[in-house]
């Protein structure tokens, strides 16, 4: 089984680890396949508190692991179709990860007021 070391986070076969700091629990994602994984993603915003710690995609869904000082705040999200059409995503949550259900050219995200822009590479 291969093994793929990313950004704090450990890939085997079809499981991803993130491995959080110290006291944190750990945190699991399912994906459909490791060698398949895009971490081409850029974040634009103000404020880096709210900039999401991990984003990648799995060819089918997209993960993005905000940080904790975004917890517990107002998220709304809008997905840029590849048609340039806008969808307003309702995302799944796993653990810490937010599942988004489908891969967008690029994501307005804003947390609270403040937006966070995701651009794909």
């Amino acid at each position: 089984m291969k093994k793929l070391q990313i950004l704090g986070a450990v890939c085997l076969g079809l499981m991803m680890y993130f491995q959080p700091p110290v006291m944190a629990a750990e945190k699991t994602v399912i994906v459909n396949s490791a060698d398949n994984l895009n971490f081409g993603y850029a974040v634009e915003t103000e404020k880096s508190k709210y900039a999401p710690q991990h984003i990648f995609d799995d060819g089918n869904k997209t993960y993005i692991l905000l940080s904790e000082k975004a917890d517990g705040k107002y998220i709304r999200i809008m997905g840029k179709r590849i048609d340039g059409n806008y969808d307003l995503i309702r995302p799944q949550r796993a653990d810490e990860f937010l599942i988004l259900p489908g891969i967008y050219e690029s994501l307005n995200m804003r947390i609270d007021d403040v937006l966070v822009k995701v651009l794909k590479n």
